[in-house]
């Protein structure tokens, strides 16, 4: 740069220009370009407002066309807007020169889909336009009276479009306004729904608690009753040996001095009840006790006794007691009680065992 163009440019300016200078990647045609603006009469403030090294040239031109021409900032982010094409830009700065109000451009900006549709709506407005300005002298008095009246009805409409415009964005806030009413009922409704669910959740562990509870008491019961079965068995037990020294005592009164043997009818008491009755053979033979008498009572007496104690260990169910108190009663031995007493066998395959038992018994 000449010591005199710096001189006329003013020393801010031209240091910015050697800035621009050195910036990597602007194009020396952005150079010129403010150059050539700060040249015409621009200020150093108006030319940095377009210099980007990311727009496009055309766009830095058409912002300088516009300053140059005096358009505000006001006037130039309208034409210039940001999200419109370059050519749609082109199209509102010449169609703004030729008098198209700014209101009118914006309007055909935002309405158009491009620039073809942009242009026919902006030259049918200047059509408009230059028919409303033509000369008077060759408009006759009853026509420029219908123009004045025209050109009202077309204000009225621009205001009622404005008016629409307005009616259009206040609408558009209420159905906003809407959909968030809407979403605010939605979540409500699904918070109460939550509640709902955590309310019967809450019945549901509640009732859970009970049943634990009930569980809890029906456990201490049954250890009772287990207590009170095992006070039971021991009452048994001492009725059992009662029992016992009984028959030695009714052992050593009888006597046979002919060695014929005498039969003895004697009950068998199961839970303080009579289940059965067994026929015991006494003789006397030198002396000694009995033998089948102390064979029928060790086989009808002494076995009951861990028989009781089995069968409430074994924990059997009520028809597999049923088919227990059916073998007692059909005289199976004490190991042959033993083997049924088993939880795993079924009621029907204990009924067969005992039948087997029996054939097997009297077949001996």
């Amino acid at each position: 740069m000449s010591i005199n163009r710096q001189k006329a440019l003013g020393e801010e300016a031209a240091g910015y220009l050697q800035y621009l200078e050195t910036l990597p990647g602007l194009k020396a045609e952005v150079v010129n370009l403010v150059r050539e603006d700060l040249e015409c009469g621009l200020s150093l403030e108006q030319v940095k407002t377009y210099v980007d090294k990311n727009r496009d040239i055309k766009c830095m031109k058409l912002y300088s066309r516009c300053l140059r021409s005096g358009y505000g900032m006001d006037e130039i982010r309208v034409l210039l807007a940001e999200e419109a094409e370059i050519t749609r830009c082109e199209l509102a700065v010449e169609f703004y020169n030729r008098g198209i109000p700014l209101e009118a451009i914006k309007k055909a900006m935002d309405e158009t889909r491009n620039a073809m549709e942009m242009e026919m709506l902006l030259q049918k407005l200047l059509k408009q336009k230059e028919e409303l300005v033509r000369p008077e002298r060759e408009v006759p008095p009853y026509a420029q009276q219908l123009l004045l009246q025209i050109q009202e009805m077309v204000e009225q409409i621009h205001l009622q479009e404005n008016m629409y415009g307005e009616l259009k964005r206040a609408i558009s806030i209420l159905e906003a306004s809407k959909k968030e009413e809407d979403e605010r009922e939605r979540l409500r409704q699904e918070i109460q729904s939550r509640d709902m669910q955590i309310s019967s959740q809450q019945d549901e562990l509640n009732m859970g608690h009970r049943k634990v509870a009930q569980q809890r008491a029906e456990i201490e019961k049954l250890v009772k009753e287990v207590e009170s079965l095992k006070e039971t068995i021991t009452g048994l037990e001492a009725k059992l040996q009662e029992k016992e020294e009984m028959m030695k005592e009714m052992n050593g009164r009888v006597t046979s001095n002919t060695g014929v043997p005498v039969y003895y009818s004697v009950p068998v008491v199961n839970q303080g009840k009579v289940v059965g009755r067994v026929q015991v053979e006494h003789t006397k033979r030198q002396g000694n006790a009995p033998k089948g008498f102390w064979a029928k009572m060790c086989g009808a007496l002494m076995p009951g006794q861990d028989i009781v104690k089995k069968v409430i260990d074994a924990g059997l169910d009520e028809q597999q007691l049923a088919q227990v108190r059916a073998a007692m009663e059909k005289g199976l031995t004490d190991i042959q009680l033993n083997r049924i007493i088993n939880p795993a066998l079924s009621p029907r395959k204990m009924s067969e065992i005992i039948d087997l038992a029996v054939l097997v018994n009297q077949n001996q």
